[in-house]
C-alpha cells in the first residue's frame, strides 16, 4: 500500500542478483539525501556552527554505492576483457563528463566575470595561479587529485571525488575479471595502504584542506568502490543479514560515528566505507515500486545528486561574492538563520543549475553517446 516492501527471503534476494536491470529506487533517494548532505556540510564549515561537521564523509557514501551500481556493467571475463572494458570505459566518459564540462565552463565563467567586475570598478583582483591552461586541461581530464596538478582541484572542488572514483573505474576494470573476486579484494587493500600512505605524508594539505588529493583521495575511492563491488558481487549471500536486527544494528553505527567523528578526524576514513557499505546493503533490502508515487520522488532525487554535488560549490561562491558575511562574532541565532537562508538559496541554485544542464547539455549528450556505443557495441549478425 505504502509502495515500499522489505526484501526478506533467500528467493527474492536471487532475483535481484540475477536481474541487472534492477532499479533500486531507495538508494536513488540516498544518494540525493547524500548530496545535499555534502552541500550542508560545505555551507556549513568554516562557521562557529559545527554540528554539520561529520557529513564530510559522504563522498565515501558516494564511492560505496557507485561500486554497488555499476557492479553488473563491470568486465566480469578475461576473454572478453577488451570489448566489455572498452564498453564500461565508454559508458562512464558518457556518463560523467557532459556535466563535468558545464561545470567547469560555469565556473571559469564565474571567474572571468568576477575579475571583468574588479577591473569596471578599479579593484584589486588576485589572478588565481590554479587556473592555467594546464590545471584547466587536467580538470577536463579528471586528473585533479594527481599531486603535480592537484591546483585543478580549486577550479571545481567537489570534482576531487569525480576524478578519484574515474581512476578507481580505470583501475577496478581489470581486477574484476580475476577469479573469485580476489582482484575486487585486492584493490581494497590496496585502497587501504595508500590511504594510509597519503594520511601520514600529507599531513600539510589535508590540514588545511582535508584528503582531497593524491594517494589518499584514490585510497577513499578504492576502498568504496571496491566494497560496494563486493557487496553487491554477493548480494545474495549476505541476504542472511539483511534483516531488522542488523537494520537497526547499522543506523546506530552510523548515528554513532556521525556523532564522534570530531575524537577521530580522518582516521575516520578508514571504516566510513565499510560501515556505509552496511548501510547500502540494509538499503537495498527494501524494494519500492516503480509505479509509486515514492519511486518518482526517489528517481528524481537520484537524478539531480550528480548535478546538486557538481554545482553546489559554485552557488555557495556565488552566494559568498554577492551577499554580505555575517561578522564572527555575531549570536549563534544570527548565525542559525544566515545558515539556513542560504543553505535553502544554494539548494535552489544548484537545482536550477541541474535542470539546465539536464535539459540543454546532459540528456542530449548522454543520449547521442549511448547511441554510439551501442551501435559500436552491436552483436554482428
Amino acid at each position: 500500500m505504502l509502495g515500499i516492501t522489505p526484501i526478506f527471503n533467500k528467493n527474492q534476494a536471487m532475483s535481484i542478483e540475477n536481474n541487472q536491470s534492477q532499479r533500486f529506487h531507495i538508494l536513488d533517494a540516498s544518494r540525493g539525501i547524500a548530496a545535499i548532505g555534502v552541500l550542508l556540510f560545505h555551507v556549513f564549515f568554516a562557521t562557529p556552527i559545527r554540528y554539520l561537521m561529520g557529513l564530510y564523509t559522504l563522498v565515501d557514501f558516494f564511492f560505496v554505492l557507485s561500486g554497488f551500481v555499476l557492479y553488473p556493467s563491470m568486465p566480469s571475463h578475461y576473454r572478453k576483457f577488451t570489448h566489455d572494458g572498452t564498453q564500461f570505459i565508454l559508458s562512464r566518459i558518457v556518463r560523467l563528463w557532459p556535466t563535468l564540462v558545464a561545470s567547469l565552463t560555469l565556473s571559469m565563467g564565474i571567474y572571468w566575470w568576477k575579475e571583468y567586475a574588479a577591473s569596471k570598478s578599479n579593484n584589486y583582483f588576485e589572478i588565481d595561479p590554479n587556473r592555467s591552461p594546464m590545471h584547466l586541461g587536467a580538470a577536463f581530464l579528471l586528473l585533479q587529485i594527481l599531486v603535480p596538478l592537484s591546483g585543478a582541484i580549486f577550479i571545481a572542488i567537489p570534482f576531487w571525488s569525480l576524478s578519484a572514483e574515474w581512476l578507481a573505474n580505470i583501475i577496478f576494470a581489470p581486477l574484476t575479471i580475476i577469479y573469485k573476486q580476489c582482484g575486487i579484494v585486492l584493490g581494497i587493500i590496496g585502497g587501504y595502504a595508500v590511504l594510509h600512505y597519503g594520511l601520514v605524508h600529507d599531513t600539510d594539505w589535508i590540514t588545511n584542506l582535508g584528503p582531497i588529493r593524491g594517494w589518499e583521495a584514490l585510497g577513499r575511492a578504492l576502498i568504496g568502490f571496491g566494497i560496494g563491488l563486493l557487496i553487491r558481487a554477493n548480494l545474495e549471500k549476505l541476504s542472511t543479514i539483511r534483516n531488522n536486527f542488523f537494520f537497526a544494528i547499522t543506523i546506530a553505527l552510523t548515528i554513532w560515528a556521525s556523532i564522534i567523528w570530531n575524537s577521530y578526524t580522518f582516521t575516520h576514513l578508514y571504516y566510513a566505507s565499510p560501515l556505509f557499505g552496511l548501510v547500502i546493503l540494509q538499503l537495498s533490502r527494501f524494494n519500492i515500486s516503480s509505479t509509486s508515487k515514492r519511486a518518482k520522488v526517489c528517481t528524481f532525487l537520484g537524478t539531480y545528486s550528480y548535478g546538486i554535488y557538481a554545482f553546489h560549490f559554485l552557488a555557495i561562491e556565488f552566494y559568498d561574492y554577492n551577499v554580505v558575511k555575517l561578522d564572527a562574532f555575531a549570536s549563534h541565532s544570527e548565525w542559525w538563520r544566515y545558515l539556513i537562508t542560504k543553505s535553502i538559496v544554494v539548494i535552489a541554485v544548484a537545482t536550477f543549475a541541474t535542470f539546465l544542464t539536464l535539459k540543454l547539455v546532459d540528456q542530449p549528450l548522454q543520449k547521442r553517446g549511448r547511441a554510439l556505443i551501442k551501435r559500436k557495441f552491436a552483436p554482428s549478425n
